[in-house]
């Protein structure tokens, strides 16, 4: 118990100090003044508006035929991530093939748009807030048909002028001559003999199952900045074919065939086929009953089921081409007619990829083929399953190739043919050791009854395709 004494000391104590000015207490009051400020400011930075970084992107699309541009849709789509492994062929082989680019490989239907408006009746249009940065710009209308601005970088995009579709079917009684135009072609059409059709920058869309018959010259070529397209109407169906029949005249240039059943058929002997691209269909290009020479160069075969075959036909020649993710790269058949001619290949610098079988020369099964005989040199197979596979009378041989990576068979007979051995010397195989090497080779070691392959001297170094 406190004494009154104590009692009073204690008060005076306690009345001495609350005089003095308290610093703890205003230094903690100090600090709780400055946190608060802090927290508005720092409230009212985050909820106060700012200035969008995005960017706004216009321009104007005009219709021809008509004076009231609304209606047509414009689309910013991310440009399309071309294929690493093609990118890296066209700069190791520029000269082999075609070198690809947003150009050959953008089909909008295929992908979903960034951003989406529509055109006001001047045909003006604006997006806002886009996110800076390269966009392919597309404008399109029912009954119009599209264009593209590809790999755009900036807010004004050029003025875009869509044309009516070309609507064609049934026989073509004039020539025709199109440029920079969309072609709808509905149902079947034949091009008699006497008329030319030509097509020129234009975009081809054919409907599920139609044909195209040409007895007269067809010629499509486009200039060094663009493409002739000629695809399916719907991207999820396959239009049939282009068949050239004998004595049609025949250029395709820098034209890609896609989505088609059966491709080009081709009967004439003197085709101009270069600088083209076959992609996604059954076949790309299908030669029959030719007895005279023919040449295909500078061509890109990709994701076929058969890039392309040739099929009795007397000389072949492929060279310069790139086949890539195919199931047959190159397939060759001669005539199982004893009486018909024999076919014979020249195959030099091309570029096999990742092919399941990169040559396929003669059935196994047929028991009457005829000879096929040939050369295969300078190519390059890389990745694939099978290099050559040959069937019954296959007697190609092949020199200084390089054959990289490849799974199964750099050379597989399945057949019996009517020659003893098959030269492959100088070769690059990829192995120092000619036992490594037999071991992808099926031949008479493996079934007497083939052909023995000559595989004896070879190349470790790799060949240059390209001097």
């Amino acid at each position: 118990m406190t004494s009154p004494l104590n009692k009073n000391r204690s008060v005076a104590l306690h009345h001495r100090v609350s005089q003095q000015p308290n610093f703890q207490y205003f230094n903690f009051l100090t600090l709780i003044i400055l946190i608060l400020n802090f927290l508005i400011l720092f409230f009212f930075s985050c909820s106060s508006p700012t200035k969008s970084e995005g960017i706004t992107i216009s321009g104007r699309v005009v219709l021809e035929d008509t004076t009231d541009y609304s209606g047509v849709t414009v689309s910013l789509y991310k440009p399309v991530e071309l294929d690493t492994a093609l990118v890296r062929i066209n700069q190791e082989y520029p000269n082999i093939g075609v070198q690809i680019s947003q150009e050959t490989e953008f089909d909008h239907r295929e992908h979903t748009p960034v951003y989406t408006t529509t055109t006001d009746k001047n045909g003006n249009w604006k997006i806002e807030n886009v996110t800076p940065g390269t966009y392919n710009v597309v404008a399109e209308k029912e009954g119009w048909g599209w264009e593209y601005v590809l790999e755009h970088n900036g807010e004004t995009v050029g003025q875009i002028t869509l044309k009516p579709l070309v609507v064609l079917e049934g026989t073509i009684t004039e020539n025709v001559n199109l440029t920079d135009e969309t072609i709808w072609i509905r149902n079947d059409i034949y091009v008699p003999r006497g008329i030319v059709f030509l097509i020129i920058n234009c975009t081809v869309l054919i409907d599920e199952g139609v044909s195209i018959t040409i007895n007269g010259e067809f010629n499509s070529q486009a200039n060094s900045q663009n493409w002739n397209k000629i695809f399916p109407m719907d991207i999820n169906k396959q239009w049939k074919l282009i068949e050239f029949q004998h004595g049609s005249g025949v250029i395709l240039k820098r034209t890609i065939i896609k989505g088609a059943s059966q491709g080009i058929v081709n009967k004439v002997h003197n085709p101009s086929i270069f600088e083209s691209i076959f992609r996604n269909n059954y076949v790309g290009i299908y030669n029959f009953n030719i007895d005279y020479s023919i040449s295909f160069n500078n061509n890109l075969f990709c994701f076929n089921e058969i890039g392309l075959e040739s099929s009795i036909v007397r000389d072949n020649r492929i060279y310069n081409n790139l086949f890539y993710k195919n199931n047959i790269g190159l397939k060759v058949v001669s005539s199982q007619d004893v009486n018909d001619y024999n076919s014979s290949v020249y195959i030099s610098r091309n570029v096999f990829r990742e092919n399941v079988y990169d040559i396929f020369i003669n059935h196994p099964f047929a028991t009457n083929y005829i000879a096929t005989s040939g050369i295969i040199e300078y190519n390059e197979f890389k990745n694939s399953q099978i290099s050559i596979r040959m069937g019954r009378n296959g007697i190609v041989e092949g020199s200084n190739n390089n054959f990289i990576n490849i799974e199964q068979y750099f050379v597989q007979l399945t057949a019996p043919n009517n020659k003893d051995t098959l030269n492959y010397q100088n070769n690059y195989w990829g192995y120092v050791d000619i036992i490594a090497i037999k071991d992808k080779i099926w031949d008479a070691e493996d079934d007497p009854t083939r052909s023995f392959v000559d595989v004896r001297n070879f190349n470790v170094t790799k060949h240059k395709l390209n001097d």
